[in-house]
Protein backbone atom coordinates (compact mmCIF):
# COMPACT_ATOMS: atom_id res chain seq x y z
CA UNK A 1 0.00 0.00 0.00
CA UNK A 2 0.93 3.54 -0.78
CA UNK A 3 -0.09 6.74 0.36
CA UNK A 4 -0.93 9.50 -2.45
CA UNK A 5 -1.45 12.89 -1.55
CA UNK A 6 -2.80 11.73 2.12
CA UNK A 7 -5.07 8.73 0.92
CA UNK A 8 -4.04 5.30 1.24
CA UNK A 9 -3.70 2.81 -2.40
CA UNK A 10 -3.58 -0.56 -2.56
CA UNK A 11 -1.12 -2.12 -4.65
CA UNK A 12 -0.19 -5.35 -4.35
CA UNK A 13 -2.80 -8.33 -5.89
CA UNK A 14 -2.46 -9.75 -2.33
CA UNK A 15 -4.12 -6.67 -0.78
CA UNK A 16 -6.22 -5.83 -3.66
CA UNK A 17 -7.81 -9.62 -3.36
CA UNK A 18 -7.70 -9.88 0.89
CA UNK A 19 -11.00 -11.75 1.63
CA UNK A 20 -11.48 -8.75 4.25
CA UNK A 21 -12.40 -6.67 1.43
CA UNK A 22 -12.81 -8.35 -1.58
CA UNK A 23 -15.86 -10.18 -3.59
CA UNK A 24 -15.77 -12.26 -5.79
CA UNK A 25 -18.69 -11.47 -8.87
CA UNK A 26 -20.05 -13.34 -11.43
CA UNK A 27 -21.41 -12.04 -14.14
CA UNK A 28 -24.18 -13.56 -16.56
CA UNK A 29 -22.60 -17.30 -16.36
CA UNK A 30 -26.21 -18.90 -17.14
CA UNK A 31 -27.18 -21.63 -19.82
CA UNK A 32 -28.16 -19.30 -22.65
CA UNK A 33 -24.71 -17.93 -23.15
CA UNK A 34 -22.38 -20.91 -21.78
CA UNK A 35 -23.73 -24.45 -21.93
CA UNK A 36 -25.22 -27.03 -24.69
CA UNK A 37 -28.35 -26.06 -26.07
CA UNK A 38 -28.25 -22.48 -24.74
CA UNK A 39 -29.03 -19.59 -26.95
CA UNK A 40 -25.63 -19.26 -27.99
CA UNK A 41 -25.03 -22.85 -29.15
CA UNK A 42 -28.59 -23.22 -31.10
CA UNK A 43 -27.05 -20.69 -32.97
CA UNK A 44 -24.54 -21.86 -34.02
CA UNK A 45 -21.38 -19.98 -32.14
CA UNK A 46 -18.50 -21.65 -31.08
CA UNK A 47 -18.81 -21.96 -26.98
CA UNK A 48 -15.92 -23.84 -26.44
CA UNK A 49 -13.88 -20.87 -24.61
CA UNK A 50 -17.57 -20.54 -22.54
CA UNK A 51 -16.86 -24.32 -21.33
CA UNK A 52 -13.00 -23.47 -19.67
CA UNK A 53 -14.26 -20.01 -18.77
CA UNK A 54 -16.90 -22.23 -16.52
CA UNK A 55 -14.48 -24.46 -15.10
CA UNK A 56 -12.17 -21.64 -14.03
CA UNK A 57 -15.07 -19.88 -12.05
CA UNK A 58 -15.83 -22.72 -10.70
CA UNK A 59 -12.38 -23.47 -9.15
CA UNK A 60 -12.95 -19.64 -8.10
CA UNK A 61 -16.09 -19.96 -5.98
CA UNK A 62 -14.61 -23.29 -4.45
CA UNK A 63 -11.63 -20.88 -3.29
CA UNK A 64 -13.92 -18.12 -2.51
CA UNK A 65 -16.22 -19.94 -0.01
CA UNK A 66 -12.98 -21.65 1.63
CA UNK A 67 -11.55 -18.33 2.19
CA UNK A 68 -14.92 -16.57 3.29
CA UNK A 69 -14.90 -14.80 0.38
CA UNK A 70 -18.52 -13.63 -0.09
CA UNK A 71 -19.92 -14.14 -4.13
CA UNK A 72 -22.44 -12.39 -5.82
CA UNK A 73 -24.28 -13.39 -8.70
CA UNK A 74 -25.55 -11.15 -11.79
CA UNK A 75 -27.85 -12.59 -13.66
CA UNK A 76 -29.07 -11.36 -17.18
CA UNK A 77 -32.94 -11.27 -17.31
CA UNK A 78 -35.71 -10.51 -19.97
CA UNK A 79 -39.18 -10.36 -19.09
CA UNK A 80 -42.19 -11.64 -20.98
CA UNK A 81 -42.74 -9.64 -24.26
CA UNK A 82 -39.87 -7.32 -24.11
CA UNK A 83 -41.53 -5.74 -21.31
CA UNK A 84 -38.14 -5.06 -20.11
CA UNK A 85 -36.40 -3.88 -22.88
CA UNK A 86 -36.12 -0.39 -24.26
CA UNK A 87 -36.30 -0.07 -28.56
CA UNK A 88 -32.60 0.83 -28.36
CA UNK A 89 -31.54 -1.97 -26.25
CA UNK A 90 -33.92 -4.33 -28.68
CA UNK A 91 -31.53 -2.90 -31.37
CA UNK A 92 -28.47 -3.84 -29.31
CA UNK A 93 -29.62 -7.21 -28.42
CA UNK A 94 -30.30 -8.31 -31.83
CA UNK A 95 -29.21 -6.58 -34.22
CA UNK A 96 -25.44 -5.69 -32.99
CA UNK A 97 -25.12 -9.30 -31.22
CA UNK A 98 -27.23 -11.54 -33.01
CA UNK A 99 -29.10 -12.72 -30.21
CA UNK A 100 -32.94 -13.47 -30.18
CA UNK A 101 -34.84 -10.83 -27.91
CA UNK A 102 -35.77 -14.09 -25.54
CA UNK A 103 -32.47 -14.77 -25.19
CA UNK A 104 -32.49 -15.45 -20.79
CA UNK A 105 -35.86 -14.96 -20.50
CA UNK A 106 -36.95 -15.31 -16.54
CA UNK A 107 -37.70 -18.54 -15.59
CA UNK A 108 -36.93 -20.54 -18.42
CA UNK A 109 -34.08 -23.18 -18.19
CA UNK A 110 -31.69 -20.48 -20.27
CA UNK A 111 -31.89 -17.92 -17.47
CA UNK A 112 -30.88 -20.21 -14.90
CA UNK A 113 -27.13 -19.98 -13.76
CA UNK A 114 -25.11 -22.89 -15.14
CA UNK A 115 -25.30 -25.73 -13.06
CA UNK A 116 -21.52 -25.83 -12.45
CA UNK A 117 -21.02 -22.44 -10.87
CA UNK A 118 -24.47 -22.64 -9.17
CA UNK A 119 -25.03 -19.97 -5.84
CA UNK A 120 -25.67 -21.37 -2.70
CA UNK A 121 -28.81 -20.04 -0.76
CA UNK A 122 -26.00 -17.66 1.71
CA UNK A 123 -25.15 -16.22 -1.85
CA UNK A 124 -26.68 -12.72 -2.91
CA UNK A 125 -28.32 -13.14 -6.61
CA UNK A 126 -28.91 -9.83 -8.61
CA UNK A 127 -31.00 -9.42 -11.96
CA UNK A 128 -29.96 -7.08 -14.14
CA UNK A 129 -31.67 -6.04 -17.03
CA UNK A 130 -29.13 -4.15 -19.39
CA UNK A 131 -25.40 -4.56 -19.66
CA UNK A 132 -24.29 -2.72 -16.78
CA UNK A 133 -24.57 -4.75 -13.29
CA UNK A 134 -25.11 -1.33 -11.42
CA UNK A 135 -27.31 -0.15 -13.81
CA UNK A 136 -30.70 -0.09 -12.33
CA UNK A 137 -29.80 -2.66 -9.27
CA UNK A 138 -28.65 -3.11 -6.05
CA UNK A 139 -25.39 -4.28 -6.30
CA UNK A 140 -23.31 -1.29 -4.95
CA UNK A 141 -25.80 -1.06 -1.66
CA UNK A 142 -24.93 -4.55 -1.42
CA UNK A 143 -21.28 -4.53 -2.03
CA UNK A 144 -21.02 -1.55 -0.07
CA UNK A 145 -23.20 -2.85 2.94
CA UNK A 146 -20.46 -5.74 2.95
CA UNK A 147 -18.01 -3.74 3.31
CA UNK A 148 -16.43 -4.73 0.29
CA UNK A 149 -13.73 -2.64 -1.20
CA UNK A 150 -12.33 -4.74 -4.55
CA UNK A 151 -14.44 -6.50 -6.71
CA UNK A 152 -12.59 -9.97 -8.46
CA UNK A 153 -15.19 -10.02 -11.65
CA UNK A 154 -15.50 -13.11 -13.97
CA UNK A 155 -18.33 -14.14 -16.30
CA UNK A 156 -19.47 -13.05 -20.05
CA UNK A 157 -19.18 -11.79 -22.76
CA UNK A 158 -15.78 -10.35 -21.86
CA UNK A 159 -16.86 -7.35 -24.61
CA UNK A 160 -20.26 -6.69 -22.98
CA UNK A 161 -21.45 -7.21 -19.77
CA UNK A 162 -17.86 -8.15 -18.53
CA UNK A 163 -16.72 -5.06 -19.39
CA UNK A 164 -19.42 -2.66 -18.92
CA UNK A 165 -19.54 -3.91 -15.39
CA UNK A 166 -16.10 -3.37 -14.70
CA UNK A 167 -16.18 0.35 -16.24
CA UNK A 168 -19.07 0.55 -13.60
CA UNK A 169 -17.17 -0.67 -10.44
CA UNK A 170 -13.98 1.59 -11.28
CA UNK A 171 -16.85 4.23 -11.31
CA UNK A 172 -18.21 3.73 -8.23
CA UNK A 173 -15.30 3.67 -5.87
CA UNK A 174 -14.53 -0.22 -6.08
CA UNK A 175 -11.04 -1.75 -7.22
CA UNK A 176 -11.72 -3.81 -9.86
CA UNK A 177 -9.25 -7.31 -10.70
CA UNK A 178 -10.60 -9.78 -13.49
CA UNK A 179 -9.46 -13.00 -13.70
CA UNK A 180 -8.07 -13.47 -17.27
CA UNK A 181 -8.79 -17.51 -17.96
CA UNK A 182 -12.39 -16.04 -15.72
CA UNK A 183 -14.07 -14.26 -18.88
CA UNK A 184 -15.25 -15.60 -22.40
CA UNK A 185 -16.89 -14.70 -25.43
CA UNK A 186 -18.25 -16.07 -28.57
CA UNK A 187 -16.32 -13.55 -30.68
CA UNK A 188 -12.30 -14.67 -29.85
CA UNK A 189 -11.33 -11.12 -31.32
CA UNK A 190 -13.78 -9.22 -29.32
CA UNK A 191 -12.44 -11.09 -26.37
CA UNK A 192 -8.74 -10.38 -27.13
CA UNK A 193 -9.28 -6.56 -27.75
CA UNK A 194 -11.13 -5.85 -24.74
CA UNK A 195 -8.64 -7.64 -22.58
CA UNK A 196 -6.30 -5.26 -23.41
CA UNK A 197 -8.11 -2.51 -23.15
CA UNK A 198 -8.77 -3.95 -19.57
CA UNK A 199 -5.27 -4.28 -18.81
CA UNK A 200 -4.82 -1.15 -19.45
CA UNK A 201 -7.50 0.17 -16.51
CA UNK A 202 -7.28 -2.69 -14.00
CA UNK A 203 -5.18 -5.09 -12.26
CA UNK A 204 -6.12 -8.80 -14.80
CA UNK A 205 -4.47 -11.87 -13.14
CA UNK A 206 -5.23 -15.77 -13.64
CA UNK A 207 -7.65 -17.40 -11.51
CA UNK A 208 -4.67 -19.68 -10.24
CA UNK A 209 -2.93 -16.51 -9.16
CA UNK A 210 -5.99 -15.39 -7.28
CA UNK A 211 -6.65 -18.80 -5.71
CA UNK A 212 -3.27 -19.23 -4.35
CA UNK A 213 -3.72 -15.48 -2.41
CA UNK A 214 -6.87 -16.20 -0.97
CA UNK A 215 -5.45 -20.10 -0.37
CA UNK A 216 -2.32 -18.23 1.64
CA UNK A 217 -4.75 -16.08 3.60
CA UNK A 218 -7.42 -18.83 4.69
CA UNK A 219 -4.47 -20.81 5.55
CA UNK A 220 -3.19 -18.48 7.84
CA UNK A 221 -3.87 -18.83 11.70
CA UNK A 222 -6.77 -16.59 13.45
CA UNK A 223 -5.88 -15.12 16.70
Amino acid sequence: MRMINGKPVLETLRELVDPGRAALVVIDVQNDYVSQGGMLDRLGYDISSMTAMVEAIAGLVAEARAAGVPIFYVQDTRLPGSRSESGPFLRFITIKCGLEASVTLEGTWGWDIADAVAPQPDDCVIRKYREGAFVGTPLDLLLRSNGVETVVMVGDVTQGCLESSAREALLHDYYVVIARDGVASHRPELHEASLKIMEAKFDVASSEEIRAEWRSHASQPKG
